[in-house]
This record gives structure tokens, C-alpha cells and sequence, in this order.
């Protein structure tokens, strides 16, 4: 195939630098995907560029469409077997795809969520996520309503499914979240109901009692 078919990375070149974020998603999955044929650059680099790119429209963008679409090319790349699931595990994916449960777009949790099911399988990922799980314990109902649907076998690990288990019946300790956002999660028969504050100064405490902001998402449909 690479020697009958090549791509140019300047084709890519026009679409990586589009001011739509969800345009340089797809194009930053293509050169991932593609890698091999594109003659100019080592696949190495073109893995390393899409990656790179996908990565940062998942911390830094604003547009939560955009965020949804890094989070399914994300899922996408998960289980491809070139090593790419281990590269972007090593650069923190697990809490960036994390971070997105507090959108209030159900595609977006659905996209986190299936990225991690997939990243799951990966010893390193399993560690990270299960660390995560136990900062926030209510992230390992988000992870099965998406990911252990009814007569489907589980994209969730069955590994991550016995250590979670395991922390629950022997009632471990939760572990002490770093994200300067404390977010609290209760999934619902039909849907996601959240509450969340953020940390207050002392002196914020003594102007004005804390007040919890409510979040609701709409339905999850054929979910459960």
C-alpha cells in the first residue's frame, strides 16, 4: 500500500491550521492514521504532531463541540496497536478525557467516556484511570453507563470492573483530588444530575455562605 498510494503533508498542512477546531481535529487524526504514507516526515513525527494537536484542543479549547470531536478521534486512536494508546496515556489523556465530565453535553461525556472504556485495556491506562476513579468515585458510573450496555460485551476492562470491586468492598480511603474544581456526580436511572462548587477563600466564606450551583444534563436515551 505505501508504495502505490503517498500523501503530501502539505495537503494536511492547510487543514491543520483551519480556525475551526473540529476541521484540524479531523485532520490531525487523518495524519495519525496515515502516518505511514506520508513521505516527507518518519510516522513517528506525523503520531507525534496529530497527537499533539488532538491533545490540545482537549485542554485548551473553549468550543465544546471541538472538545467533543478530539475526545472521538481520541477514541478512535485508542486501540490501535503502533503504540499510539500507550504515547497519549503518557501525556495525561486519562485526566484531560477525565475533565470533560463536567461538560453539560452528553456527546461529549459519551465520547470521554468510550476513549477511556478503550484505554482501559492498557495496563498503564487502568492505573491512571482507576487513581482517578478513586479521587472521584462517581467517574466509574459515567464509565458503565456508556460503556456496559445491555447484551453488548463491556468496552470497559473486566480488570478495571474487579479492581473497582475490590476498592469498594474493602471500602479504601478516597483518595485526595489535585483539580482545583471539586465536583460532586450521582447518575440517575435516565440521566446525569451534578452538583459543583468551587473552593472558596476564607475571606469569601465570611462575606456570603456557600452555595452549591445545580447542573442538570438532558436525558440519556437507550443508555440504561
Amino acid at each position: 500500500l505505501k508504495k502505490q498510494y503517498q500523501f503530501s503533508f502539505d495537503y494536511f498542512q492547510k487543514f491543520l491550521q483551519n480556525n475551526n477546531e473540529c476541521i484540524r481535529c479531523t485532520a490531525a487524526f487523518q495524519i495519525v492514521v496515515f502516518g505511514d504514507l506520508i513521505r516527507e516526515q518518519k510516522q513517528s513525527i506525523n503520531t507525534a504532531i496529530g497527537c499533539g494537536i488532538l491533545l490540545d484542543i482537549l485542554r485548551t479549547s473553549q468550543i465544546d463541540d471541538a472538545k467533543s470531536a478530539a475526545a472521538e478521534c481520541l477514541a478512535r486512536l485508542a486501540h490501535m496497536k503502533s503504540g499510539v494508546p500507550q504515547a497519549i496515556i503518557a501525556v495525561n489523556v486519562i485526566d484531560y478525557l477525565c475533565n470533560l465530565f463536567s461538560s453539560s453535553n452528553d456527546t461529549t461525556i459519551g465520547n470521554a467516556s468510550v476513549a477511556l472504556g478503550f484505554l482501559s485495556h492498557i495496563p498503564e491506562g487502568r492505573r491512571k484511570l482507576l487513581n482517578r476513579c478513586r479521587m472521584e468515585p462517581d467517574i466509574i458510573a459515567f464509565l458503565k453507563v456508556y460503556n456496559c450496555l445491555p447484551g453488548l460485551p463491556p468496552r470497559l476492562s473486566i480488570h478495571l470492573i474487579n479492581e473497582w470491586d475490590r476498592y469498594h468492598t474493602l471500602k479504601l480511603p478516597k483518595l485526595r483530588s489535585q483539580q482545583s474544581n471539586i465536583r460532586y456526580f450521582k447518575v440517575l436511572s435516565n440521566s446525569i444530575e451534578r452538583l459543583r462548587a468551587a473552593p472558596q477563600t476564607a475571606y469569601a466564606k465570611e462575606q456570603s455562605p456557600s452555595k452549591l450551583i445545580n447542573f442538570y444534563l438532558p436525558h440519556i436515551r437507550q443508555k440504561v
